[in-house]
C-alpha cells in the first residue's frame, strides 16, 4: 500500500544554524566601517517591502548572496543539511539530492510517527489515511485475501510499503533559537526540510498459532526514507542572519552590511532560479532501520477480524 504525501512548497527552506546572541552587537564591532562608510542603500523596485533588501540586488548577486549564507552556516557547522541542501540548489541543476539518514533518523518526530502511525497501519491496528478518506491495510486484509491487496499464499515472506503523512519540525523550535536554547539537530532540519514524507518498505513472517486464529508477526526486514521537494514559496519570508553583516568580505556591493539579520523574501530565490541559477529538486535521504525496538518487535494478528 501506498499513500503519496501531497507536494508543496517550503516555508522556511534555511535559517541560522548558530546562537542569535553570538552575533557582534554593533557594525563598528565586526568591522563594518573598516574601510570606511558602508555603501549607500540601494534603491528597491517598486512594490517591493521596505524590509526587502534583496530585491534591490540582481539574480546573479542575490544567487551569491545565498552561497554566502550557506557557507557561513556550514562554518559554524561543516555537516549541516541546511547548508548542504542550499548549495545543492545553487550548483546541482535539479538533480536528486541523497542525504544521510542520520539526519532524521533519530527525530523524535520521526520515531513517534514510525512508532504511532506507520507500524499499527501494517499491523492492521490504524486505518491507512489515503486519497479520498481511510482504508485497511497490513497483514489482515492479506491473510483474509480481501480485493485490493496482493493476497497471502500462506507461507512466504509478505512485502509492503507505506507512505505516511508528512511529518513536521515545529516552528517553535525557530523561536527557540532566538533563545540560544534550539537542539541543533532539530534547528538544521527545520531550516532544511520542515516538513518531510516518510517511505517505509517491511518485510514480515507470519507464524500461525495452533488451533486459534492468531499469528505470530515478524518484522524481519524495515528500511524507511525521508523524502522532500526543496522548493520555495514566493509569499513566504523569513529573517536570517546576515553574511554580509559587517562586510568580512570586503565586498564592493554588501547586502545591507549595517543589519546583523535580514528578511528574506522568497520571491528573491524564485528571481534565481528564473534566471537559471539555481533550480528546485527532489531530496531523500538513505535508509535506515529504527532503532527503537518498540517500532519493529513482533506482535500479533487476529486473521478472524472483521474490518469495517
Amino acid at each position: 500500500m501506498s499513500t503519496p504525501v501531497p507536494g508543496g512548497v517550503r516555508a522556511l527552506p534555511l535559517a541560522p544554524l548558530f546562537d542569535f546572541r553570538a552575533l557582534p552587537t554593533t557594525a563598528l564591532d565586526s568591522g563594518v566601517f573598516a574601510t570606511g562608510a558602508p555603501p549607500a542603500p540601494r534603491k528597491k523596485p517598486p512594490g517591493a517591502a521596505s524590509d526587502d533588501e534583496l530585491s534591490a540586488f540582481s539574480p546573479p548577486e542575490v544567487a551569491d548572496w545565498y552561497r554566502r549564507l550557506a557557507l557561513m552556516i556550514q562554518r559554524k557547522r561543516p555537516d549541516s543539511l541546511a547548508a548542504q541542501m542550499l548549495l545543492h540548489w545553487l550548483d546541482g541543476k535539479g538533480a536528486r539530492l541523497t542525504f544521510s539518514s542520520a539526519k532524521v533518523e533519530k527525530l523524535r518526530q520521526v520515531t513517534d510517527e514510525l512508532k504511532n502511525n506507520v507500524r499499527p497501519v501494517f499491523l492492521t491496528e490504524k486505518k491507512a489515511r489515503v486519497k479520498g478518506g481511510e482504508k485497511w491495510g497490513g497483514v489482515i486484509p492479506r491473510i483474509q485475501k480481501l480485493p485490493g491487496v496482493d493476497p497471502w499464499d500462506g507461507s512466504s515472506p509478505i512485502k509492503m510499503s507505506f507512505t505516511g503523512q508528512s511529518v513536521e519540525v515545529p516552528l517553535a523550535v525557530q523561536a527557540k533559537a532566538f533563545l540560544g536554547l534550539a537542539d541543533e539537530d532539530e534547528l538544521d532540519l527545520l531550516m532544511s526540510l520542515h516538513t518531510f514524507g516518510l517511505k517505509t518498505e517491511v518485510v514480515v513472517t507470519l507464524t500461525p498459532k495452533p488451533g486459534t486464529p492468531q499469528y505470530k508477526v515478524d518484522f524481519t526486514d524495515w528500511q524507511t526514507r525521508a523524502f522532500d521537494r526543496y522548493d520555495w514559496d514566493p509569499s513566504k519570508h523569513i529573517k536570517v542572519p546576515n553574511p554580509d553583516y559587517g562586510n568580512p568580505a570586503r565586498l564592493a556591493a554588501p547586502v545591507a552590511p549595517d543589519k546583523d539579520k535580514i528578511t528574506v523574501y522568497h520571491s528573491n530565490a524564485k528571481r534565481v532560479e528564473a534566471a537559471g541559477l539555481a533550480a528546485s529538486y527532489d531530496a531523500e535521504s538513505t535508509p535506515w532501520k529504527p532503532a527503537d525496538p518498540e517500532i519493529t518487535k513482533p506482535a500479533e494478528a487476529d486473521a478472524s477480524r472483521k474490518l469495517n
